[in-house]
């Protein structure tokens, strides 16, 4: 019964040191997916808290900040980073946004933030996070897939297989699934990280150093993600390579089946296509994708018995 996952109770008198943090923008599919990785999060009985990042100017603030405060979910409000000089994705203009990812770091309350994307969806507690060894100067994340699948013309044309960690790991998938650290050196692929999942330290010395490269125009545009690649230049040879499973990008299956494991992945990132989009579950991710309208619906049917909604969200 879905009655049986407790909400998590935060002692104002006692607040946490670690939390999981995820920035809650953008279109309102974007609150789907929050709530349904908060729940996800929740059902596997992760004992840190979900803080969602707000910025009050964004449109949607009221009916994000409603949605959390009727669930109970903790949130910070928080500003829009930007570079000096505006900086378009024809690409991917949704990658706008991105930069105030970095707001993470500047979370000085918490000894250590677990950064979640909102595409993400957790289907085993990954709580060993916290504990894993991290110099306070270092971060952790998997590593970015360089494969470029679906051959996007705006990709560097350097983004081949033979290029990608994954496929340095294909060998040998029981490695790839436990022990990244020793499976890719940070510098391999080009030392390319993905940010969808982040373990980081936030200091004011951290802060300075990922918002720094934001008044360096010809620095950042060179940047074809935004905090992504701004973090793979910060943390360059120095961040901890993590196994796939923790961000286990949904294009990772197919492009690296030899690699893949269903029962050792503890957290899908969806990237590109979103689930809540594709509802009939016809998309190029519909075996992923409908997981997550399953692990959704479960979400729904909690709220409703919990809190006592009947979620539109």
């Amino acid at each position: 019964m879905v009655s049986s996952i407790s909400p998590l109770a935060v002692n104002p008198s006692n607040p946490p040191k670690k939390v999981w943090a995820c920035l809650l923008t953008g279109s309102l599919g974007y609150l789907t997916g929050f709530l349904t990785l908060h729940y996800s999060l929740r059902k596997h009985a992760s004992k840190y808290p979900l803080v969602a990042l707000l910025n009050p100017s964004d449109t949607h603030y009221p009916l994000f900040l409603s949605a959390l405060q009727q669930r109970g979910i903790p949130h910070r409000d928080i500003e829009a980073l930007r570079p000096v000089e505006n900086m378009e994705f024809e690409g991917d203009p949704r990658f706008k946004e991105c930069w105030t990812k970095l707001e993470m770091f500047g979370l000085y309350e918490f000894e250590r933030v677990g950064f979640l994307d909102s595409d993400m969806l957790v289907l085993q507690n990954m709580d060993e996070l916290f504990e894993i060894p991290l110099e306070p100067h270092q971060i952790a994340a998997s590593a970015a897939c360089v494969c470029n699948p679906r051959k996007r013309a705006h990709y560097p044309p350097t983004w081949i297989p033979e290029n990608c960690a994954y496929t340095k790991q294909c060998s040998d998938p029981s490695l790839a699934a436990t022990a990244a650290t020793n499976a890719i050196p940070p510098t391999f692929g080009f030392g390319a990280l993905n940010s969808g999942l982040v373990i980081l330290h936030p200091s004011p010395e951290n802060y300075k150093r990922v918002t720094a490269p934001l008044s360096n125009p010809p620095l950042y545009r060179t940047f074809l993600f935004p905090d992504q690649d701004l973090l793979a230049h910060v943390f360059k040879g120095d961040w901890v390579p993590l196994p796939y499973v923790y961000n286990a990008l949904r294009t990772l299956k197919g492009q690296h089946a030899e690699m893949w494991r269903d029962e050792e992945v503890k957290n899908l990132h969806f990237i590109i296509d979103k689930p809540w989009d594709d509802s009939d579950k016809k998309g190029e991710g519909k075996v992923l994708h409908g997981i997550w309208w399953e692990v959704d619906g479960e979400r729904r049917e909690w709220e409703k018995e919990v809190y006592g909604i009947e979620s539109h969200e």
